[in-house]
């Protein structure tokens, strides 16, 4: 679902491939896409691409423990 979401973001903002899945009851829910709309689902667009394929970099740091006064 989040994929479809995303793929619908990336439609709204102008970018999307023809085999891409979309929700078409979502868009006809975002309205007109003027600058600050775009920029707002571009931004959200990237935020859950990246929980969804999260960099192998990006997940290394987040599996790092920290010093032992953090759990304290």
């Amino acid at each position: 679902r989040m994929e479809i979401i995303s793929n619908t973001l990336r439609s709204f903002c102008g970018y999307t491939e023809s085999d891409d899945e979309i929700d078409e009851t979502f868009l006809s829910r975002l309205g007109d896409p003027t600058e600050e709309k775009k920029w707002l689902a571009a931004s959200l667009d990237k935020t859950i691409r990246l929980q969804l394929n999260t960099p192998d970099e990006l997940r290394a740091i987040s599996d790092m423990t920290g010093p032992d006064w953090i759990s304290e």
